[in-house]
């Protein structure tokens, strides 16, 4: 086996290296700091981190516009926010909220490529599915790649409707409960949620996640997983990796949701399916839904048909209010603009420089603000010639004046923006292209919009004093402004986006002669969405259980537009409110028989509240008491001698319940109990209530087997390959003869445990299931064992079967069991036991005739070889006890006559820890 220390030292290693880059990130570009005033400081827009109800991205996004941190690492910074991660520095971790309109992950996707190594290595595990290896959520094990492609961990499954269903809903199958919730979940989009969503026809089409790398989960179908530790409900990730290629589908996503709070993981799912909407339509068309309107469709699909959506101002258009440029003919130059500017507004700032890199370039203004911010990628320019974007917020209105040192530079141009309409969180400083003769789109491509809201602006230097500079893309781009030199013209060119889709901008040149392009994308602002006071569309309904004596009512909320933000509850009698009834349920009392009741919802939000009633229920005044009633049936009724019935009974206007015949005590009114008769019974039930006692029996047939039909050991085989010792690609019994029926057991251990996969047979039984769950060794980690169970197998002559071994560097293990006359798993225990304690595996429970099989998985790695002896009956059938670069394992089985409890101690010499299995067989 794989020595520990050297695996904990590559994890070491890797940890600190990801922790070095992750900092040099944060450190500003060329390693350097931006400088800036205490006075700067002061007018910056950072949001302090003791508000209370500034959010993380709020203050990273403030950090990077104060210049504390560079791009890369405020994109690192809110990927960490959004999952929890421990990475995120204290001081921007912000107050809780909803982040599942953070568009952090599209932005990563999308700029992926031009991230720095370091970057991609932190980003890069948020943007794969949870099931692959190397994602955050099944993390690659020490030494392995980050990306991993599209492998998946053999312990996530997919949870459908019956039919297949709309999506499937991925779970970890190691987590308690996850699988029932996923299930739910799919159950819930395919009856309701869909519905809900896809009746609307702006909401076609449907979503599906064909990754242009071939990830998608197995089929178009969207894919929703369940995860935990979110920030969010629900987030819809980009497929990833990008792909350019011709043909790669625009819209594919999957959806992750927030599975920590039970109760609103289906709201959560409805949130998800309803973010994977929007990308479903087509990339040019209008997307002008904000957060809120997604949220109430989404909260509407989740309860039932539509309701209407909350209207949404239409956005600010964000504009270049004026610009002066001016030439950089001494060393240092002022630049004033023409018209006063206007406080909240935002300067941009285009240096292009001769002869000398623009990164020495000093820039300063009469608001305090000193060299400014850069853009968010950092300086864009090539060699001694090129351009660099810098911003920063008016903190003052009134005149502005500039003023740029140009260092070593021979000349150059500076361009002064004002903007308004700006959300300052996405200046991106896109790309830079160059080259030398005439061109007819020398540009880099811009990033898909986000909006159909963005201003793009570039900067094209010319080194020519007399080139002619014309707009060629996008259509409509006009050419702002012209600055000339002796040695160059700089041209300035906007564009505002109408629809969401990637542009280009280009412009070509009438004489030859070197270009570079620096190219700007700045969103629109955030316009607040008009909130209408909630109107009702369908009314409160009550649900009645009649409790003898009384009716217990419970009502729904009703069907809202408007998206309402909280409920309150009221009941009426008669049309009177009744004291004191505040919550959605209400048991009715003496006074409320012979009249009616009726529930009020009001619902609110912060336009203010409207109030719906439901049908009023009438209240009936009680007879005479009940005689109880008594039904008692057994499932089934006929067993084999030593398996399980299910007795189940339900009773009506009863108090309490006794039981006679062959079971005796007190039981409740309704219920359910497995009994286990060793001969014929007879079963009776008597249940009392205030208008008398109601009587039931049933009887269970017990059949005695015949010999040679309880289960029992049938044909093994043990094989086993030290590491470096495969000859692939499978590992393989030898030929077998099996009693089809039967069931087999495959038993595997491995060096590499994310190279676990069900075993194949040449008699087409298929799928195997998984019994429990893969174990690693706690002295070896990444190294482990899983057990697989095929029932009713197709058996007979030459059966082989084999498990995966197609890599050479691993150590296989594997077992094969025929128990025949088998059928069920009726119990299966795990447990590890270190050295020097005692072997003794945990004990299993059998209801019947049993096949027991105890399995040894040593963990040792000396070169003696081991030879454990099992007790309490138990004989060994196969064994490997070479410890040497192989996985230890050791076979025995015992046949037990009935119901009862068993376990099993190893005795092994030389003394060690191992793994221990117990798996009890029996008959269907």
């Amino acid at each position: 086996m794989e020595h520990p220390l050297l695996r904990r030292c590559l994890a070491a290693c890797l940890s600190a290296l990801l922790a070095w880059q992750l900092a040099a990130c944060g450190a500003g570009d060329s390693g350097t700091t931006t400088a800036r005033s205490a006075e700067a400081s002061a007018a910056s827009p950072a949001a302090s981190a003791s508000d209370a109800d500034v959010g993380s991205a709020e203050l990273i996004d403030a950090a990077l516009a104060n210049g504390d941190i560079n791009a890369e690492a405020a994109l690192s910074y809110k990927v960490f926010a959004l999952f929890n991660d421990p990475r995120l520095p204290a001081k921007y971790r912000g107050a809780a909220g909803d982040e599942s309109e953070s568009t952090v992950l599209e932005e990563a996707a999308a700029g992926f490529d031009s991230l720095s190594p370091a970057a991609q290595q932190a980003v890069a595990p948020f943007l794969q599915r949870p099931a692959d290896v190397g994602s955050w959520a099944s993390p690659a094990p020490a030494g392995a790649p980050a990306i991993a492609g599209c492998k998946g961990q053999a312990r996530w499954a997919a949870a459908s409707p019956a039919g297949g269903g709309k999506v499937k809903v991925w779970y970890d199958a190691a987590l308690s409960g996850d699988r029932e919730t996923a299930l739910a979940v799919a159950q819930a989009i395919d009856s309701t949620v869909w519905p809900g969503l896809m009746q609307s026809p702006a909401a076609r089409p449907a979503p599906d996640d064909r990754s242009p790398t071939g990830c998608d989960g197995g089929d178009a179908r969207l894919d929703v997983y369940l995860v935990h530790g979110l920030s969010a409900r629900g987030l819809t990730v980009p497929a990833f990796p990008a792909a350019a290629s011709a043909g790669a589908n625009p819209a594919a996503v999957f959806a992750l949701v927030n599975a920590d709070v039970a109760a609103e993981t289906t709201a959560n799912a409805a949130l998800g399916v309803m973010n994977a909407m929007r990308y479903a339509r087509e990339v040019g068309a209008a997307q002008p839904g904000a957060g809120d309107r997604k949220r109430t469709l989404a909260r509407t699909a989740a309860t039932g048909p539509t309701a209407t959506a909350a209207a949404v101002e239409a956005l600010p258009v964000p504009a270049v209010m004026q610009m002066k440029s001016a030439s950089l003919s001494a060393p240092v130059v002022t630049v004033a603009l023409d018209a006063p500017v206007v406080a909240g507004n935002w300067i941009a700032v285009a240096v292009s420089t001769l002869g000398a890199t623009p990164a020495n370039v000093s820039v300063s203004d009469n608001q305090a603000h000193v060299n400014l911010n850069f853009a968010s990628a950092g300086l864009r320019y090539t060699s001694s010639f090129g351009t660099t974007w810098r911003y920063v917020k008016l903190t003052n209105s009134g005149p502005y004046t500039l003023t740029v040192g140009r260092a070593s530079a021979t000349s150059g141009t500076v361009q002064v923006l004002e903007l308004a309409n700006v959300d300052p969180t996405t200046f991106l400083d896109v790309a830079a292209a160059g080259a030398t003769g005439n061109s007819s789109a020398p540009a880099t491509t811009f990033r898909a919009s986000k909006t159909s809201n963005d201003l793009l602006l570039s900067v094209l230097a010319v080194r020519s004093a007399t080139a002619t500079i014309t707009p060629t893309a996008p259509v409509g781009a006009t050419l702002a402004d012209t600055a000339r030199t002796s040695l160059a013209s700089v041209g300035v060119l906007a564009f505002n986006t109408s629809v969401l889709g990637t542009y280009r901008m280009a412009a070509s040149l009438a004489a030859a002669s070197p270009w570079r392009m620096s190219s700007l994308a700045i969103r629109g602002a955030k316009a607040p969405p008009v909130v209408a006071i909630p109107a009702n569309t369908a009314p409160p309904v009550i649900t009645v259980t009649d409790n003898i004596s009384s009716l217990g009512l419970a009502t729904s909320q009703g069907s809202w537009a408007n998206g309402p933000t909280a409920y309150a509850y009221s009941w009426t009698r008669n049309g009177a409110p009744i004291a004191g009834a505040t919550l959605a349920s209400y048991t009715t009392t003496e006074a409320d028989q012979g009249n009616s009741v009726a529930a009020v919802v009001t619902a609110s939000n912060s336009a203010g509240a409207a109030s719906a009633s439901s049908m009023a229920v009438p209240v009936p005044v009680p007879g005479p008491p009940q005689v109880p009633s008594v039904a008692l049936t057994a499932t089934p009724a006929s067993v084999v001698q030593g398996q399980p019935s299910t007795l189940s009974w339900s009773s009506t206007a009863a108090t309490g319940c006794t039981a006679s015949g062959a079971w005796s005590g007190a039981q409740a009114a309704n219920g359910s109990l497995v009994v286990t008769p060793a001969a014929a019974s007879t079963y009776g039930l008597d249940c009392t209530g205030p208008g008398g006692t109601g009587s039931a029996s049933v009887s269970i047939d017990v059949t005695v087997p015949p010999p040679g039909s309880t289960p029992t050991l049938g044909a093994h085989a043990l094989v086993f390959h030290i590491s470096k010792g495969s000859v692939g690609p499978l590992l393989s019994t030898p030929p077998l003869t099996t009693q089809s029926g039967s069931t087999l057991v495959a038993l595997v251990g491995k060096g590499s445990v994310w190279n676990l996969s069900p075993p194949i047979d040449n008699k087409g039984n298929t799928p195997w299931a998984q019994v429990g769950t893969i174990h690693e060794y706690t002295n070896w980690p990444g190294e482990g064992t899983a057990v697989y169970a095929f029932h009713n197998i197709v058996g007979g002559t030459n059966h082989i079967v084999s498990v995966d071994d197609a890599n050479v560097w691993d150590e296989v293990t594997f077992a094969l069991v025929e128990v025949k006359n088998g059928g069920v798993i009726q119990d299966h225990k795990w447990n590890e036991v270190l050295r020097p304690n005692a072997l003794t595996s945990q004990s299993v429970t059998t209801t019947g005739p049993a096949t027991l099989i105890a399995v040894w998985y040593g963990d040792d790695a000396s070169s003696t070889p081991s030879n454990p002896v099992p007790n309490n009956g138990f004989t060994v059938i196969e064994g490997n006890g070479n410890a040497t670069e192989s996985v230890q394992m050791f076979v025995a089985t015992k046949d037990v006559p009935g119901a009862g409890t068993y376990n099993v101690t190893w005795n092994t010499t030389p003394v060690q820890g191992a793994q221990l299995y117990l798996i009890a067989v029996q008959k269907r």
